[in-house]
């Protein structure tokens, strides 16, 4: 299959991850960071196979996740050239939220399975607050990402530049939003509610749309030379 046919497929499994995420998002019920243990176990004792189930559909969206971050890798390290460190930074990034945020659903699992139904409110405490917790440590390396990949863009131009410039912005945000992890039990909100809705809904599709148009302007661009080429022979 042709390059630029894997790099549109790539940029398209950025925007399958948004509606997987979304789905996730939606499918999850409504609990505080400060929900009490027996609410929590509650939940997820009466809702098992759900926990199970939305938990599983946020799984999905990190396998169409890595095919996006893959082909922005690809197109970051040819635009930025040299040693590419920028677009190591970016990809490592992505990859590492992946990671860290695995520790979340696999808390979620944890709860689903044994550990919500067995009474112990301890552990249910515990595993709440590893998942409420780890996404103030995962915005550390989706921030370094970000800046690693605007970086590149806004010196490059290899993708509409108010693109980086709105990740300078999100990943600012997100640096001082992770402050919030001193006073948890405040269940302070992880980032700003315009700042995650710019992210998730505006800042990701626009990469992944910015991805699939490149791709498919370049391989316009080179049928329409093989065209001449064949003409002109």
């Amino acid at each position: 299959m042709h390059t630029k046919r894997l790099e549109q497929i790539g940029g398209g499994a950025g925007l399958v991850f948004v509606l997987l995420a979304a789905a996730y998002i939606f499918l999850s019920p409504p609990l505080e960071p400060t929900a009490a243990p027996s609410e929590v176990a509650k939940l997820y004792t009466d809702q098992q196979f759900g926990a199970l189930f939305w938990n599983w559909v946020g799984s999905l969206s990190f396998f169409c996740y890595l095919f996006f971050l893959g082909t922005l890798y690809s197109v970051l390290r040819r635009a930025e050239g040299g040693t590419g460190w920028l677009s190591l930074i970016a990809f490592s990034g992505g990859a590492l939220f992946i990671a860290i945020h695995a520790l979340e659903t696999l808390s979620a699992y944890v709860l689903a399975w044994h550990a919500a139904s067995s009474g112990n409110l301890a552990v249910v405490q515990t595993l709440f607050d590893l998942q409420n917790l780890v996404v103030y440590f995962d915005v550390i390396p989706s921030a370094a990402g970000m800046v690693a990949s605007s970086l590149v863009i806004v010196s490059t131009r290899v993708l509409p530049r108010w693109i980086g410039w709105m990740g300078f912005v999100l990943a600012g945000c997100a640096l001082v939003a992770s402050a919030g992890i001193v006073t948890p039990q405040q269940g302070v909100f992880l980032i700003p509610g315009v700042v995650q809705f710019l992210g998730f809904w505006i800042y990701q599709p626009a990469l992944s749309i910015a991805l699939i148009r490149r791709a498919g302007a370049a391989e316009e661009t080179g049928r329409t030379f093989a065209t001449e080429t064949a003409a002109v022979g």
